[in-house]
């Protein structure tokens, strides 16, 4: 995406990913989602968990 573009080439990287967390966290959002590697969200529903419809 445009924000790993725009911190491609630094100089000081330990600064630029500080700066791009608090992007992310200004746009409540996580850093994986801004750089475009979030995974799918995995739903688990434990056995006992689940809702059991009976006629």
């Amino acid at each position: 995406m445009a924000l790993a573009a725009a911190l491609l080439p630094v100089r000081n990287p330990p600064r630029a990913i500080q700066v791009a967390c608090q992007i992310a966290e200004g746009l409540h959002t996580p850093l994986s989602r801004l750089l475009g590697e979030q995974e799918e969200e995995v739903l688990v529903i434990r056995k006992g968990e689940r809702l059991i419809y009976r006629d």
